[in-house]
Parts: C-alpha cells; sequence; structure tokens
C-alpha cells in the first residue's frame, strides 16, 4: 500500500479499511502489458485499448467476445491500494459497486473532514461551456464563499473543467485576496477511466516495486503534477478525489448502458404507482421515499451520477444533512440526474444563463408559474420543443429527442415543481440566498407533506429540530435572514433557550445585524446568552423573563408584594448584569472576523482583553474621553483617593471649598441612578438589606430589568463600533432608547480610530464612518427638535447614566462634531442657558435698554423691567419627599382651597437639580409675600451667565487700567535706606490676580472632580503645554512683584522687574480678547488671528533662514574681521540689518555696501562687495516678493477656512463662555469673589457644629453652592424617564428606516 511518509487519518483510515476487505480496486486480466506489441487498435470490452493494458500476469482468458466482458470474471482485486495524502489535497482510486462501498467511503471522508451539514452537487458545465462574465463572477464568488464555511461539502466531478474548475478557481482566488486559511471540503468523484491516459500513468507509477520498502510510502510530491491545459486532468484545488474503478475504461459512455435504459424506463411508472399502492398503508414517508429511489436507480441502470448521488443520500440518513443539486448548462444526460434528485425530493437549483438544459428547464419554469402565488402547470409539447430549439445541444436521434422530451415534462410536474428553482443574475436573491430558499422551500414542501400523511397538528413539528437548527446556523453564516424568518418564527416557542442563545452569539460573532434585529426584537435578553448556553441551574428565585414586572407573579393575588420577593428580584439583576459582563468579556478575546484588515487595530484587539468592570471603564474612557464618568465603578466620593488617605478631613474642606455643590450633585445622582455594586456586595454578606425606594419601585414596575438591558446593549454597540461592525452598530442603536448619545458616542469611538489607524484608506474609512454616525445624531435631534423644541433642547443638556453620566453636548464638543454643533438646536439651548431664567424672545433696541438699567443698578429694577419664563407646571398629584419643604412654606400663608392647588402643583423646576442647568421657574404668582418672588428673581437675574460676563468683564477692564497707572506711575525705582511706601494699585493688584489664580485652581479641580473637562487636549503633552500657558500671566506677574520688592536690596532686579511687569501687562492685555468671542461677527475672527499665528511660527522657519543666509554671507565677505564672538556683536551684525530687508527697508545696508566701495582702494574688497550687491537684490527679490506672498497665501487660505466653519467656531467657544461663566459663583468679580469662598468656609464650620443636632437632609438643604455643573440633573427619575421616552418615540421611524435600507442594500 501507498501512502505518505507523515502518516495521517486518511492514510491509517486507508490502510485499515483495505486490510478489513472494505476497500478495492479492479484490474482487467482479459490482457496483460505486453499485448501492446501487437500492432491493433482494438479495444477490450472494458473499452480499453488492447495495447494499454497494464496487467502483469498471464492471460488465461482468450478469444472473448467483447460484449460478453463482465466485472465479476474479468478482473481481479488489486493487491495494492492506489491512495495519496497531502497536506492540501488527498485522493483514492477504488471501486463502487454498493451501498456498502458507499458507506465505507462516507466514513472515510467523514473521518477527515467536518461532518457535513450541508452537501452542495454541481452537475453539468462539462468541457468547452461558457457562461456570461456577471453570472460566471456570482457563481465562483458564492461557491466559494459557501465552501469555505464549516460543515459544508461541494461535490464536483473533480475534473480541470467546467463547473468544477470555476468552483476551485473561486476558492483560490478568495484564499488570495482574503489571506484566508479556511479548510474546505472540495470532494471530486470521477471515474478512473474518465480521467486522461498522462493522469493514470502518473497514479500508476506510485506502484513501482523499487519505491521505499516501508509500506512503500512515497517521499515527496513530485508524482503528482495539475495540467492546467488539460481539460481532463485533475483539478488542482480540490482537496478530496475519489477516482471510481471498475475495470471498466469511461464506462459512463457504454451504449448498451443507455440500451437498457432505454427499455426499463417505460416500466418506471407503472413500478412506482404499484409500489405506492402498496406500502402507503404500511409505511410512513421516509420509506416511500427510500423504496422509490431504490426502484428508480434498479430500472434506470443509470452509472454515471447514481454513485454521487447514493454519497449524498448516505450522508443525508447518517447525519440529518441537507443537500441540494446545481445544475449548469447541462446535456441529455442531466435529465437522468434531475429526475433522480427530485423523486428523492431533494431542491435542484438551474443557473440561467449557463446555457442548454439548466436555460431550457428555467425557462419552461419561468413561463409555467410567473410567482409563487400562481399555480404552476404542466408545459406542453410544443413549448418544450420551441425552448429546445432556443438552447440547441448535440446531434440527437428521434427516439432521443421524444425520450428528452417525455423527461422534461416529468421534471416540469407540477407535484415536484417546489423542489425545482431558478438561479437568475438580477434577481433580488443572490447564489446564496438561492441556496438557501430553494433548502427551505423542500424543507417546508416535507412539512406539509409529513402533515397530509401523519394527520397531526402543524404546530407539533420536533420531529426534525436537528435539522432546522443547521438550516438556521447556515443561515447566519450566510447572511441568508429574509429565507430564514419563518423558521425562526416557527422554532422560537419550539426549543429550548440555549439553542437561542447560541444563535444569538453565532450571530455577534458571525456580524449578522438582521438576526441580532430579530432577536431584539423578541425581548431576547443578551445577558442570558452565556448562562443558557452552558446550562446552569437558574436560581430558584429567577424569573423566565427579566423583562416582565415581578408583580405578574402575584396578579391574582391580592396580599402585598414581601420584601423578600424584591430583594431576590433584586439579586436576579445583578447575577445577570455579571452574565452579561462575561458574555462581553467572551467577545473581546476573539473579536476578529474577516473583514478587519488594520494591522493596528489588530494588535490592540490581542491588548485589549478587559476581565473586569474597571477595566472597560479604562477602555470607554480613552475611545470617548476622559470627561466619561466610570460606568462599573462605584464613583460617589468622586475625590481622589490619594487626599483621603492623606487626611479625612482636609478631604471635607477640599470638597466643600473647591467644589461644594459636588457633594450634593454625586448624592442626587445615586438616588437617581442604576449603581448596583455597592449593594451587591452587602447582599452576599448580610442576608437583610434594605433596598433604596427608587430601586424598589424600579423592581416593582420592571424598569430594573429593561435599564440593565440598555445598558449591554450600550456594551455589545461599543464592542461592534471597536470591531467594525457598523451595520450591527445601527442595528443596536435602534434597539437602545437613548439613541443621540449613542451616535455620538459611535463617531467618538470611530474618530479615537481614525487618528491611529495606520494606513490612510483606513484613516479615510473610519472617518467617513464616523462622519455617517455624526449625520444620523443629526437627523435625530432635527427630527426632535421639530416636533418639540422644549424636550429636544432637554435631550442636549440633560445628563445621560446610561453612558456615563455625560450629555450629548459634552460628545460632540469633545470629538469637534462640526455639523452637530451646528444644528439649530444646539444653538437654542446654549440661548437659553445663557439667559438662564430670563424670557429673551428678542434682541430689540429697547430690551436691551431694560437689560442695561438692571445692570447698572445692581439687579435691583430688574424684576420690573425684565421678564421671567413662567413656572412649568407638569402634572397634579400628591408631591415627592424632595419638593413638600417648598411647598411648606407657601401653605402656611395660603388658605386650605390655596394649600391644596399649591400641593398638587408639580412644578418641572423641582425635577431639576439646582446644582447642574436648571432654566425653569417654579414663582408662584398667588403667594401673598411678594417680597420673596422680588428676591428670588434678583437672584436669578445675578446667577444669569450673561449678567456675570458683564460684571466680569467691567473688573476686568478695571484691572488692566489699575494695571496699567501701577506699571506707568509707581513702578518707580527703591531708594535705598528708604522704607517702600504700598500704594493702592499696588494692593488691588496683588490681591486681584491672588483672587483670579485662586479661582483658576479651583476650577481646574472642580472640573477634575465632575469630570467637566470636555474641551481640554486629549494628548497628554498638548494639556500640560495648555496648562503652562495659561499660568504665564500669573507666574510673569508673581516673579515681577518678587523682583520689584527684592530691588530693595539689589537694585539691579529692578529693571529685571519692569520688563517682566510690562510683558505681563501685555499677556493681560491680548487675553481681554476672550470678552468679544461672544459676538457672532467678530468671534471667528479671533479664530482667524490664531491660526494664522500658527501659520506664521511655520513661516518665521523659512524666514529665519534666509535671513541667516544673506547676514552670514555677506558679513563673511565684507564684515568679518570686524566681528567678535558674542551673542550681542553676533545678533547685531548678523539678523538685525538683514531682518529690516523685509520691510523693504535696504537703505542702511546698501550705505554700508557703499562705502565699502568708496573705501575699495585701501580695503581691497572689490570682488566681495561686488557678489555682495548681487546677493542683496537677490535676496530683496526674496523677501519682499516670494516670501511675502508666500505668507499672504498662506493667510488667504486659513481665513478661508475659517469663514467656512465660521458658524462652528463660534459656537464652540460660545459652549466655552457659557459654561465658565455659568460655573463661576454668583459673585464672580475678583477680588470680591473670595467673599463666596469665606462663606462657604464659615458654613462649613456651622454645618459640622450643628451635625449633632441636625439631620443630614436638612444640612444638605440649607447648603449653600458656590457654582453649577454645566448640564441639566434630574432628581426626580420622572424627568429622565420623560425625555428617554420622548428621544425613543421621535426618531423610532428614523432608526427603523435606516436599519430596513440597509437590509434592502445587502441583499441586493
Amino acid at each position: 500500500m501507498i501512502g505518505n511518509l507523515n502518516e495521517d487519518k486518511w492514510v491509517t483510515m486507508i490502510e485499515d479499511l483495505f486490510k478489513a476487505g472494505r476497500l478495492t480496486s479492479h484490474q482487467c486480466i482479459v490482457y496483460n502489458k505486453d499485448s501492446y506489441i501487437k500492432a491493433n487498435t482494438e479495444r477490450c470490452g472494458c473499452q480499453r485499448p488492447i495495447r494499454h493494458h497494464s496487467f502483469d500476469g498471464d492471460i488465461s482468458i482468450k478469444d472473448l467476445n467483447p460484449k460478453d466482458w463482465n466485472v465479476k470474471y474479468h478482473t481481479r482485486k488489486l493487491e495494492r491500494l492506489i491512495y495519496h495524502s497531502t497536506p492540501t489535497r488527498k485522493f483514492l482510486r477504488c471501486s463502487c459497486e454498493s451501498k456498502d462501498d458507499i458507506a465505507t467511503l462516507y466514513e472515510l471522508m467523514r473521518s477527515t473532514c467536518d461532518i457535513p451539514k450541508l452537501i452542495i452537487s454541481v452537475y453539468g458545465g462539462r468541457m468547452h461551456f461558457t457562461m456570461s462574465e456577471d453570472i460566471e463572477k456570482e457563481f465562483m464568488d458564492s461557491l466559494a464563499d459557501v465552501a469555505i464555511t464549516p460543515g459544508t461539502w461541494i461535490i464536483t466531478s473533480g475534473l480541470n473543467n467546467g463547473a468544477a474548475k470555476l468552483i476551485g478557481e473561486g476558492i483560490s482566488r478568495l484564499r488570495a485576496l482574503t489571506d484566508t486559511k479556511k479548510s474546505s471540503t472540495l470532494l471530486g468523484i470521477s471515474w478512473w477511466g474518465n480521467i486522461t491516459r498522462k493522469t493514470r500513468r502518473m497514479v500508476l507509477n506510485l506502484q513501482k516495486d523499487d519505491l521505499p520498502s516501508d509500506h512503500n510510502r512515497i517521499l515527496t510530491d513530485s508524482f503528482f503534477t495539475f495540467d492546467d491545459k488539460d481539460s481532463h486532468s485533475l483539478e488542482k484545488n480540490h482537496t478530496h478525489f475519489l477516482l471510481l474503478d471498475d475495470g471498466k475504461y469511461r464506462s459512463q459512455y457504454i451504449k448498451n448502458d443507455f440500451e437498457t435504459y432505454r427499455r426499463m424506463i417505460s416500466c418506471d411508472d407503472q413500478q412506482q404507482q404499484q409500489l405506492q399502492k402498496e406500502t402507503l398503508n404500511d409505511i410512513n414517508e421516509q420509506e416511500i421515499v427510500k423504496q422509490q429511489q431504490a426502484a428508480f436507480a434498479e430500472t434506470t441502470k443509470y452509472p454515471k451520477e447514481m454513485q454521487r448521488s447514493d454519497f449524498v443520500n448516505y450522508a443525508c440518513e447518517v447525519d440529518a444533512s441537507h443537500a441540494v443539486t446545481i445544475i449548469v448548462e447541462g446535456g441529455i444526460n442531466t435529465c437522468l440526474a434531475v429526475l433522480n434528485e427530485i423523486q428523492i425530493k431533494r431542491p435542484v437549483i438551474f443557473i440561467q444563463g449557463s446555457g442548454k438544459i439548466a436555460d431550457v428547464i428555467a425557462s419552461l419554469i419561468e413561463l409555467t408559474a410567473k410567482n409563487e402565488h400562481t399555480p404552476p402547470r404542466l408545459p406542453d409539447q410544443d413549448e418544450i420543443e420551441h425552448n429546445l430549439r432556443r438552447f440547441p445541444m448535440r446531434a440527437r436521434t428521434e427516439k432521443e429527442h421524444r425520450k428528452l422530451i417525455d423527461q422534461i415534462s416529468e421534471i416540469m410536474h407540477p407535484s415536484v415543481r417546489r423542489y425545482l428553482n431558478v438561479f437568475r443574475i438580477h434577481n433580488e436573491l443572490n447564489m446564496k440566498q438561492s441556496i438557501f430558499h430553494a433548502i427551505f422551500k423542500a424543507h417546508f414542501a416535507q412539512l406539509d407533506l409529513y402533515k397530509t400523511n401523519s394527520n397531526t397538528d402543524i404546530s407539533d413539528r420536533n420531529y426534525d429540530i436537528p435539522q432546522k437548527l443547521h438550516l438556521l446556523e447556515l443561515a447566519i453564516k450566510w447572511n441568508c435572514f429574509e429565507q430564514a424568518a419563518d423558521l425562526l418564527s416557527e422554532i422560537q416557542y419550539t426549543v429550548k433557550p440555549n439553542v437561542l442563545a447560541k444563535l444569538f452569539q453565532q450571530a455577534l460573532k458571525e456580524n449578522r445585524p438582521a438576526f441580532i434585529d430579530y432577536f431584539l426584537r423578541v425581548n431576547y435578553d443578551p445577558r442570558r446568552t452565556l448562562d443558557l448556553m452552558k446550562e446552569k441551574q437558574i436560581s430558584s428565585f429567577e424569573r423566565t423573563d427579566s423583562t416582565v414586572p415581578i408583580e405578574s407573579d402575584n396578579i391574582y393575588n391580592s396580599q402585598p408584594l414581601t420584601q423578600k420577593d424584591i430583594l431576590a428580584e433584586f439579586q436576579n439583576q445583578l447575577q445577570l448584569n455579571e452574565r452579561g459582563l462575561d458574555l462581553l468579556f467572551e467577545l473581546y478575546k476573539k473579536p476578529f472576523h474577516s473583514n478587519i484588515q488594520d494591522s493596528v487595530l489588530k494588535r490592540e484587539l490581542q491588548l485589549i482583553k478587559p476581565q473586569s468592570g474597571t477595566e472597560l471603564d479604562i477602555l470607554y474612557s480613552s475611545w470617548i474621553g476622559s470627561f466619561m464618568w466610570p460606568i462599573f465603578t462605584n464613583s460617589s466620593g468622586s475625590f481622589t483617593i490619594s487626599l483621603k488617605e492623606c487626611c479625612s478631613i482636609f478631604n471635607q474642606f477640599g470638597k466643600y471649598f473647591f467644589c461644594c455643590k459636588c457633594r450634593f450633585f454625586n448624592q442626587n445622582r445615586n438616588k437617581s441612578t442604576s449603581t448596583y455594586s455597592t449593594l451587591a456586595k452587602i447582599i452576599q454578606t448580610s442576608p437583610v438589606v434594605h433596598i433604596p425606594r427608587l430601586t424598589e419601585e424600579k423592581i416593582r414596575d420592571g424598569t430594573l430589568a429593561e435599564e440593565s438591558i440598555q445598558a449591554m446593549l450600550r456594551d455589545l454597540l461599543y464592542w461592534s463600533i471597536f470591531t467594525d461592525r457598523m451595520d450591527m452598530a445601527k442595528v443596536l442603536i435602534l434597539h437602545i432608547r437613548t439613541r443621540i448619545c449613542a451616535a455620538l458616542s459611535c463617531a467618538a469611538i470611530l474618530k479615537h480610530r481614525a487618528n491611529r489607524a495606520a494606513t490612510n484608506d483606513r484613516r479615510h474609512f473610519y472617518k467617513q464612518q464616523a462622519q455617517d454616525f455624526e449625520n444620523y445624531a443629526i437627523d435625530c435631534i432635527n427630527i426632535c427638535y421639530s416636533k418639540n423644541e422644549q424636550k429636544a433642547c432637554e435631550l442636549l443638556i440633560r445628563e445621560q447614566p446610561l453612558y456615563g453620566k455625560i450629555t450629548c453636548m459634552q460628545m460632540a464638543i469633545s470629538s469637534q462634531n462640526k455639523l452637530f454643533i451646528n444644528t439649530d438646536c444646539f444653538s437654542q439651548v446654549l440661548k437659553r442657558i445663557w439667559y438662564n431664567k430670563i424670557s429673551c424672545t428678542d434682541n430689540s433696541f429697547f430690551w436691551i435698554l431694560k437689560f442695561i438699567i438692571s445692570f447698572f443698578t445692581l439687579g435691583l429694577l430688574a424684576p420690573c423691567f425684565i421678564s421671567y419664563y413662567s413656572a412649568e407646571i407638569i402634572g397634579i398629584h400628591k408631591p415627592s419627599d424632595h419638593q413638600q419643604d417648598y411647598f411648606d412654606q407657601c401653605k402656611k400663608q395660603k388658605t386650605s382651597s390655596e394649600n391644596d392647588s399649591i400641593t398638587n402643583k408639580i412644578f418641572l423646576s423641582c425635577q431639576l437639580s439646582n446644582a447642574g442647568v436648571n432654566y425653569y421657574t417654579k414663582y408662584n404668582d398667588s403667594c401673598s409675600f411678594k417680597w420673596q418672588i422680588y428676591l428670588k428673581k434678583i437672584k436669578d437675574f445675578h446667577e444669569c451667565p450673561m449678567t456675570k460676563m458683564g460684571y466680569h468683564f467691567i473688573a476686568y477692564i478695571w484691572l488692566l487700567l489699575v494695571f496699567s497707572y501701577m506699571v506707568l506711575f509707581k513702578l518707580v525705582p527703591p531708594i535705598k535706606n528708604k522704607k517702600h511706601e504700598y500704594h493702592w494699585t499696588e494692593i488691588y493688584t496683588v490681591v486681584t490676580i491672588s483672587t483670579m489664580l485662586i479661582e483658576y485652581i479651583r476650577r481646574s479641580i472642580f472640573y477634575h472632580i465632575t469630570y467637566m473637562h470636555e474641551s481640554r487636549q486629549r494628548l497628554f503633552i498638548l494639556r500640560i503645554l495648555t496648562e503652562a500657558l495659561k499660568l504665564i500671566p500669573f507666574s510673569l506677574f508673581f516673579l515681577g512683584m518678587g523682583l520689584w520688592y527684592g530691588s530693595q536690596r539689589v537694585p539691579s532686579l529692578f529693571t529685571t522687574a519692569r520688563i517682566i511687569l510690562a510683558l505681563d501687562l501685555e499677556l493681560w492685555y491680548l487675553s481681554s480678547l476672550k470678552f468679544i468671542t461672544i459676538i457672532k461677527i467678530l468671534s471667528p475672527k479671533v479664530f482667524m488671528v490664531r491660526n494664522m499665528l500658527r501659520d506664521l511660527m511655520g513661516f518665521l522657519y523659512v524666514v529665519l533662514i534666509c535671513i541667516a543666509a544673506y547676514g552670514v554671507v555677506s558679513r563673511t565677505m565684507i564684515n568679518q574681521s570686524k566681528m567678535e564672538f558674542t551673542i550681542h556683536s553676533i545678533f547685531a551684525n548678523i539678523f538685525h540689518a538683514p531682518y529690516w530687508l523685509l520691510y523693504a527697508d535696504s537703505d542702511d545696508e546698501r550705505e554700508t555696501i557703499d562705502n565699502l566701495t568708496a573705501s575699495n582702494s585701501s580695503t581691497g574688497l572689490h570682488a566681495e562687495v561686488a557678489v555682495t550687491h548681487v546677493l542683496l537684490a537677490f535676496h530683496m527679490i526674496l523677501f519682499n516678493i516670494l516670501l511675502l506672498n508666500l505668507l499672504i497665501a498662506a493667510f488667504a487660505t486659513t481665513i478661508s477656512k475659517v469663514e467656512t466653519n465660521s458658524k462652528y467656531f463660534y459656537y464652540y467657544q460660545r459652549y466655552s463662555i457659557t459654561q465658565e461663566y455659568f460655573e463661576k459663583p454668583i459673585i464672580p468679580v475678583p477680588p470680591l469673589i473670595i467673599i463666596c469662598y469665606i462663606g462657604i468656609i464659615l458654613r462649613l464650620i456651622w454645618y459640622t457644629l450643628k451635625q449633632s443636632c441636625k439631620d443630614k437632609s436638612q444640612i444638605e438643604k440649607d447648603k449653600y453652592h458656590v457654582s453649577g455643573i454645566f448640564k441639566m440633573i434630574p432628581i426626580d427619575p420622572e424627568f429622565t424617564e420623560r425625555c428617554t421616552a420622548f428621544e425613543h418615540a421621535a426618531t423610532y421611524d428614523y432608526a427603523r428606516h435606516v436599519v430596513e435600507d440597509k437590509k434592502t442594500k445587502r441583499s441586493i
């Protein structure tokens, strides 16, 4: 026996089967190898030329009539079996004469390949057939993609022609393009006599006696070469070859077999009818099919393709595989194969446009049944003959022609029409979808037949559940959702949950958005995936459906819900969240799919394998921005850990001093968000725990499970975006209720990927996708804005607990989403916050005049001159606990009827925390204490950011005037031995700038504590440089003042101090430009200046090179002996004079050169002076024409870019200004701002002393807040639910349209 040197399963299995006598191969013994000496071309009964026989024994049979040749008596079994095995392909020559041989061959194939779930048998397309380019491309690409699907076998003739060659070339091209290493099973079943003599001789060389003695194993693959030009050689891309040998040569062309078929086919119908009558009452439908198949095989005696068909049938019986037959072109004999396939109810697909029989049948199908709803009819003889003339084949006799017509009529019978399918290149189904559609049609046809014969309920269809699951797995692999939708609906309630979990996970990994959409639409909980797949035992208190409220268990029970049930459900949700995280961690371990081509992304994915919620927080922060609060980590105590470890008292002081509002802000957050990590630890250690009232309410109405599922969908969304599953991300956004922030988060992640992309094409791809998601968010917010302006503004500024307590505006500013920032809704939000509670419907002259009068009267006339927004009442019912305190004040002054009216009113302002944005009012005009409303309106006037900026602007201008006066008139040299007299300007300037520095430090720490640093640079180096530039004016001021005061002892320091203070005053003047950025016309001009300075810095390098070139060269020739090697001499001679050439001021330079020319006789520099003249003329042209025009062109480009994006620059700067002044204390004027700091310190001491006699809630209620947080912070969950419901309802149709449009494009 012959094999490969490296023993594998193929070799071992063949040897074992051969020893057991289950594998054999035949050799004709009528003639031997010496018979070739006879000079004749006669053929043996095996149809082989006599001189081509290879038998080496003695001839015992003489004068045998070729017609009497028989395999049983005129052949012998070979002593050594011919086979070969390499890592890429394997083949075997053997006989196949019975069902046992079929079973043996299938056992051999199954030992080396995956268990087949789908077998595709391709017939036709032999020799010189051709197809159109588009059909050929679709055929090659689709079947190549199908071939690399695990569990799929493709069976062809294995020869280097026709359909077999196209499939092999398609697989080779797919592997070359995608660099995939996926294995495939491409089996070629052909007759030994059907391959060329050269190929047979190559195989026979394996039987030489001089091969290695160790089981005669082959050392190399040099014996096997594939001839691409020979159409009857073996195709090189096939993985397995089964060369069937019964001792005959080209036995499929023996005329006697066809004569036998023609004699016996006439009784075929009678035998089948008799068989049906005898067995219909005794056996089931499956046995009927087997008997029909056996009868058909016995009567037809069709040796050409029957072995292949029997091989496929056996595989379907043993492993419940699905099979489909594809007809490409095809000739006269192909009809017999089709008849055999439909006899056993196997779907057949005809490739229309491939020619011959395939086009004939496809045309007849289209002619007799226009669509699936029209009952098919049997074509008449004229229609069949007409189509046979349209697609001619080789010449036929009259009997063959009539028999072909009869065969086509039998194929087109309406009873088997459901098993016939046609692939058309311009149809809505591609090749893969057509294959799957054919399988499903046959599947449901068998179901209907099963229902008819067994008289059972159609809902009870569990007899073929494994086959259905195999179909669904293939549907997910091939992305054939439309064909699998009916089957998904059928098995949704008939299979175990772990099956759905397996399919869901496969859809996630295979990137199948249509299937994910289906699972989520039927309320599948992704958190249960791993638990169901591993079939873990669910806790006794766990519900089968997490989305069903817990009251459903007690719907008929009048007893109230116990605390034990609530605790059990809460723990159930915690465990489901942990299982969801486990699924997420598993997805991050193996995130690759075939579309990922970015090497940097692959390396990053190899390193990113989060194993905890903390690691996920770090990832999200790096992808989206550091302004994102930790999602999985309990961050209620947001101050740094180091300060807590150093001193708890300093920690409390820091919280109160730097961000007094932050503590109240965090406590209100924790009441309204779903952070359960701390409670989870308590539950694990203590059996009895008190669940917060808000959480208990969510458990009762079922919203707690919904929030957890939304969090899981958010995590899957981030995973899909980071792994380039864009269409799946659109589906997940559809099922996330807060879609605007989700789309902006995706855009931020994609821009992060673009910055880290290794190639330009990937960078362009990520930027394009980021723009797509930004447009998605823009469309959503525009829809919301058109439906309700007020609620749309709330969507942008409210914090989103689901995304780490960020806002949509933060996301847009951080990612620089220009088009989103330019939306009308974004502008309206900034306007509402800028005016706060002041109503500004127009900016008319009279309104501005009223505001100026109110401003200069310190707001005392504001309640009389300025109109405020009216109170927003959203409902009438009993107020909650946090609203009751406000109503108690008014109830003391009212009658009983008025008390009822006040108590039942719910103001929108009461649902928002005063720690954040709250431009709603709760003025009650019916209150008897008018002075309370008056004082409240004065306070609201001063909390307006516009008012704060006005006071700050006046204070800043006053600071510049005082600082200028001090530098001009009071900055004098110290007098020796005389004490320095401090002028009030010095004191005011020092105190003011010191308070400004304290405010700057407070705001920096405030932003760090509240994560409100979306405007800062992402790169650490740029952040450091930005902060350093902001601190330069403070550093120079204190350094200059220190040197000034120190000059009393060291007088030489005064000059340095004066220079530093003068430069510092210059910086303070330039810093005042930020006040004009609020003006829409002037704001873009500031950006122009900033960007032109950036261009100028690059231009200065070119100027410096030119100046240095002229200065060094000219001074080398005319002034070398007069220079000294000092800094002053170098700059004075080399850089000073050439610098003025930039401004066309060359008088001094020409005068110097002319003086040297006049004294030429004494200096002897005639040549040097002449060269310097030429050099000066050249640099004058370079400086005044080239460089200056280049600078003008660069500035023009910069100005054009800024003008194009002027709207974006204005809103971006307005956001920063509005945020800055909104977060400033109510007294923003330095140095008066120190009053706020002193008041906070005194209140901290007072509250500390009163903690023993007052409860914590009362202390928090009376706390004085220094500044606000630039976001809308809900303290009532009803507000959050109302906003979320509005966003979900307003944007659902658009989101669904996007998903359905993607489905349509994918199907096309």
